[in-house]
Protein backbone atom coordinates (compact mmCIF):
# COMPACT_ATOMS: atom_id res chain seq x y z
CA UNK A 1 0.00 0.00 0.00
CA UNK A 2 0.86 3.80 -1.00
CA UNK A 3 -1.31 6.50 -0.10
CA UNK A 4 -4.10 4.00 1.44
CA UNK A 5 -4.13 2.04 -2.18
CA UNK A 6 -2.99 -0.77 -3.67
CA UNK A 7 -0.31 -1.02 -6.73
CA UNK A 8 -3.79 -2.70 -8.59
CA UNK A 9 -5.85 0.27 -7.31
CA UNK A 10 -2.94 2.88 -8.61
CA UNK A 11 -2.48 1.08 -11.90
CA UNK A 12 -6.35 1.65 -12.56
CA UNK A 13 -5.98 5.28 -11.71
CA UNK A 14 -3.36 5.47 -15.12
CA UNK A 15 -6.68 5.12 -17.13
CA UNK A 16 -8.02 8.77 -15.41
CA UNK A 17 -9.05 11.56 -18.08
CA UNK A 18 -7.39 13.85 -15.26
CA UNK A 19 -3.35 14.27 -15.90
CA UNK A 20 -3.16 14.98 -12.08
CA UNK A 21 -4.40 11.79 -11.09
CA UNK A 22 -2.51 9.90 -13.21
CA UNK A 23 0.79 11.67 -12.77
CA UNK A 24 -0.15 10.88 -8.30
CA UNK A 25 -0.61 7.29 -9.47
CA UNK A 26 2.59 6.87 -11.77
CA UNK A 27 4.47 8.46 -8.78
CA UNK A 28 2.55 6.56 -6.19
CA UNK A 29 3.73 3.00 -8.32
CA UNK A 30 7.25 4.17 -8.34
CA UNK A 31 7.42 4.70 -4.75
CA UNK A 32 6.11 1.00 -4.05
CA UNK A 33 9.24 0.05 -5.58
CA UNK A 34 9.49 -3.96 -6.69
CA UNK A 35 6.44 -4.55 -4.54
CA UNK A 36 4.44 -2.71 -7.78
CA UNK A 37 5.73 -4.60 -10.29
CA UNK A 38 3.49 -7.63 -10.43
CA UNK A 39 0.80 -5.38 -11.01
CA UNK A 40 2.73 -3.19 -13.60
CA UNK A 41 3.61 -6.30 -15.60
CA UNK A 42 -0.09 -7.51 -15.38
CA UNK A 43 -1.17 -3.46 -16.78
CA UNK A 44 0.61 -4.65 -19.84
CA UNK A 45 -1.45 -6.10 -21.11
CA UNK A 46 -4.90 -4.66 -20.00
CA UNK A 47 -7.72 -3.35 -22.26
CA UNK A 48 -7.28 0.72 -21.72
CA UNK A 49 -4.19 1.64 -24.04
CA UNK A 50 -3.51 4.19 -20.96
CA UNK A 51 -3.28 2.39 -18.12
CA UNK A 52 -0.91 0.02 -21.07
CA UNK A 53 0.87 3.05 -21.39
CA UNK A 54 1.34 4.32 -17.87
CA UNK A 55 2.81 0.73 -17.01
CA UNK A 56 5.17 0.64 -20.13
CA UNK A 57 6.57 4.53 -18.99
CA UNK A 58 6.44 3.38 -15.44
CA UNK A 59 8.56 0.19 -15.66
CA UNK A 60 11.08 1.47 -18.10
CA UNK A 61 11.94 4.02 -15.02
CA UNK A 62 11.43 1.00 -12.13
CA UNK A 63 12.85 -1.68 -13.96
CA UNK A 64 12.06 -5.06 -11.76
CA UNK A 65 12.29 -8.98 -12.16
CA UNK A 66 10.47 -9.53 -15.33
CA UNK A 67 10.18 -5.89 -16.31
CA UNK A 68 12.54 -6.28 -19.26
CA UNK A 69 10.77 -9.25 -21.06
CA UNK A 70 7.62 -7.63 -20.49
CA UNK A 71 8.31 -4.23 -22.26
CA UNK A 72 10.27 -6.28 -25.25
CA UNK A 73 7.13 -8.38 -25.34
CA UNK A 74 4.91 -4.76 -25.60
CA UNK A 75 7.00 -3.65 -28.09
CA UNK A 76 6.44 -6.57 -30.62
CA UNK A 77 2.69 -7.05 -29.94
CA UNK A 78 0.85 -3.74 -28.58
CA UNK A 79 -1.47 -2.81 -30.78
CA UNK A 80 -1.04 1.07 -30.61
CA UNK A 81 2.34 2.29 -31.89
CA UNK A 82 2.84 4.95 -28.79
CA UNK A 83 2.42 1.97 -26.65
CA UNK A 84 5.02 -0.05 -28.28
CA UNK A 85 7.31 3.31 -28.61
CA UNK A 86 7.79 4.26 -25.15
CA UNK A 87 8.07 -0.01 -24.15
CA UNK A 88 10.72 0.66 -26.16
CA UNK A 89 12.23 3.47 -24.85
CA UNK A 90 12.00 1.95 -21.40
CA UNK A 91 13.47 -1.12 -22.21
CA UNK A 92 16.52 0.96 -23.45
CA UNK A 93 16.33 3.11 -20.41
CA UNK A 94 17.04 -0.02 -18.52
CA UNK A 95 19.45 -1.58 -19.91
CA UNK A 96 21.64 1.23 -19.24
CA UNK A 97 22.22 -0.54 -15.36
CA UNK A 98 20.78 -4.08 -16.29
CA UNK A 99 22.12 -7.14 -17.66
CA UNK A 100 19.16 -9.06 -18.36
CA UNK A 101 17.97 -5.67 -19.49
CA UNK A 102 20.60 -5.44 -22.49
CA UNK A 103 20.46 -8.73 -23.38
CA UNK A 104 16.81 -8.60 -24.11
CA UNK A 105 17.41 -5.68 -25.69
CA UNK A 106 19.83 -7.11 -28.19
CA UNK A 107 17.59 -9.74 -29.58
CA UNK A 108 14.58 -7.15 -29.63
CA UNK A 109 17.33 -5.37 -32.12
CA UNK A 110 17.94 -8.19 -34.00
CA UNK A 111 14.03 -8.58 -34.44
CA UNK A 112 13.65 -4.65 -35.15
CA UNK A 113 16.39 -5.08 -37.80
CA UNK A 114 15.31 -7.80 -39.75
CA UNK A 115 11.62 -5.87 -39.42
CA UNK A 116 13.07 -2.54 -41.52
CA UNK A 117 13.41 -4.37 -44.23
CA UNK A 118 9.76 -5.74 -44.76
CA UNK A 119 7.99 -5.12 -47.61
CA UNK A 120 4.84 -4.32 -45.54
CA UNK A 121 5.73 -0.02 -45.37
CA UNK A 122 3.91 0.28 -42.14
CA UNK A 123 6.18 -2.35 -40.90
CA UNK A 124 9.44 -1.48 -41.95
CA UNK A 125 8.13 2.04 -41.38
CA UNK A 126 7.42 1.69 -37.61
CA UNK A 127 10.86 -0.87 -36.43
CA UNK A 128 12.96 2.06 -38.23
CA UNK A 129 11.16 4.24 -35.79
CA UNK A 130 11.35 1.94 -32.74
CA UNK A 131 15.27 1.10 -33.82
CA UNK A 132 15.74 5.07 -33.70
CA UNK A 133 13.79 5.51 -30.19
CA UNK A 134 15.94 2.70 -28.61
CA UNK A 135 19.02 5.13 -29.74
CA UNK A 136 22.67 3.89 -28.82
CA UNK A 137 21.73 0.00 -28.82
CA UNK A 138 20.49 0.07 -32.08
CA UNK A 139 23.58 2.33 -33.76
CA UNK A 140 25.19 -0.76 -35.26
CA UNK A 141 21.69 -2.00 -36.42
CA UNK A 142 20.73 1.29 -37.92
CA UNK A 143 24.25 2.14 -39.32
CA UNK A 144 24.51 -1.63 -41.10
CA UNK A 145 21.00 -0.49 -43.15
CA UNK A 146 22.22 1.79 -44.77
CA UNK A 147 24.50 0.01 -47.36
CA UNK A 148 21.14 -1.83 -47.78
CA UNK A 149 20.26 -2.93 -51.63
CA UNK A 150 16.84 -1.21 -51.38
CA UNK A 151 16.52 1.93 -51.13
CA UNK A 152 13.93 2.83 -48.80
CA UNK A 153 15.29 0.91 -46.01
CA UNK A 154 18.58 2.81 -46.33
CA UNK A 155 16.55 6.00 -45.87
CA UNK A 156 14.66 4.62 -42.72
CA UNK A 157 18.32 4.05 -41.33
CA UNK A 158 19.12 7.48 -42.61
CA UNK A 159 16.58 9.46 -40.90
CA UNK A 160 16.75 7.23 -37.87
CA UNK A 161 20.49 7.76 -36.98
CA UNK A 162 19.52 11.23 -36.91
CA UNK A 163 18.77 11.04 -33.56
CA UNK A 164 22.34 9.64 -32.47
CA UNK A 165 24.78 12.45 -32.17
CA UNK A 166 28.26 9.83 -31.54
CA UNK A 167 29.69 7.28 -33.64
CA UNK A 168 27.14 8.08 -36.79
CA UNK A 169 28.92 10.55 -39.53
CA UNK A 170 31.11 8.32 -41.04
CA UNK A 171 28.75 6.31 -41.36
CA UNK A 172 26.25 8.92 -42.99
CA UNK A 173 29.53 10.44 -44.90
CA UNK A 174 29.62 7.09 -46.74
CA UNK A 175 25.96 7.00 -47.29
CA UNK A 176 26.24 10.72 -49.28
CA UNK A 177 27.90 8.72 -51.74
CA UNK A 178 25.60 5.87 -52.11
CA UNK A 179 24.76 5.35 -55.17
CA UNK A 180 20.75 6.05 -54.51
CA UNK A 181 20.13 9.51 -55.28
CA UNK A 182 16.96 9.11 -52.54
CA UNK A 183 19.76 7.53 -50.02
CA UNK A 184 22.40 10.82 -50.92
CA UNK A 185 19.99 13.26 -50.30
CA UNK A 186 18.64 11.62 -47.16
CA UNK A 187 22.25 10.92 -45.86
CA UNK A 188 22.73 14.68 -47.23
CA UNK A 189 19.90 16.35 -45.45
CA UNK A 190 21.17 14.36 -41.86
CA UNK A 191 24.44 15.61 -41.94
Amino acid sequence: RHGGRTAGEWVAALADDDAWKVYEATTALKAMGPAAVPALIAATSHDDRRVRLGAARTLGETGGPGAAATLARMVERDAVFSNRLHAAIGLSQLSAGDREARDVLAALVAKLGAMIESADAEAAGDAGRLLGSIGEPARETLMAKLAHPRPEVGIRATHELDSLKTGVLPALAKAADDREGQVRAAAVAVL
